[in-house]
């Protein structure tokens, strides 16, 4: 569970005197303190002790959230669910969307993407690309993954993304879309309107040398 505090509260970067701000940290972690005295008697688990903010973050048994929900120094109980990453929510919550309101979308921007490489055919990326290139490696155990097989590779085409049946391949169009995708049928990238240089710099390991297991092939 997340647990808001009732603690009287400004975010720090209000507050322009360091005597307030300690005074707030100083409120913040007595009813911090008070709470998990509190909660000793209970079947909890302390995760996260936050000190700028009035939160705590705990694992509860059904007992303890019922004597956290009946007590007047806990304002909020959120249970702390996993929520895999979307992009039409995660917009928003960075206030994106705000951003594009005040006219900033990125026009006249482009953004280097140096990952796994881009497919710039994408509908998602649709006329994005307007540079790339390619810089792999054949030192060691590693093999370039560049479309003509070359180690540095530059011009229409040399950024598109490794071959997906290697691990991870996929990750730089992931990105690409993140960071300036446009005409998804709900959503957008973050600088919707700026262009995209894409350049593959990765290498696949198939030895001893590799940085990871390498059971199977990985980049």
């Amino acid at each position: 569970m997340i647990i808001g505090l009732n603690v009287n509260f400004q975010p720090e970067g209000n507050l322009t005197d360091p005597q307030v701000v300690n005074d707030q940290q100083a409120r913040i972690a007595a009813v911090q303190d008070a709470l998990l005295g509190q909660m000793k008697s209970f079947e909890t688990t302390l995760i996260s002790r936050f000190e700028y903010i009035p939160f705590l973050a705990m694992e509860v048994n059904s007992a303890a959230f019922d004597d956290l929900e009946a007590n007047p120094d806990v304002i909020s109980l959120v249970e702390d669910v996993p929520v895999p990453p979307i992009l039409a929510s995660s917009i928003p919550i960075i206030g994106v969307d705000d951003a594009w309101t005040a006219g900033y979308e990125g026009p006249g921007q482009t953004i280097d993407i140096l990952d796994s490489g881009v497919d710039s055919s994408h509908s998602f990326l649709t006329g994005k690309v307007v540079s790339e290139a390619c810089h792999s490696s054949t030192s060691g155990s590693s093999t370039a993954v560049c479309p003509g097989s070359g180690e540095e590779e530059t011009g229409s085409g040399r950024g598109v993304n490794c071959d997906l049946s290697i691990y991870g391949c996929d990750h730089g169009t992931h990105v690409a879309g993140i960071a300036v995708g446009q005409n998804g049928p709900n959503y957008h990238g973050v600088a919707r309107e700026s262009d995209l240089i894409a350049i593959q710099v990765f290498s696949m390991f198939t030895g001893t040398d590799c940085p990871i297991d390498c059971s199977a092939p990985t980049y």
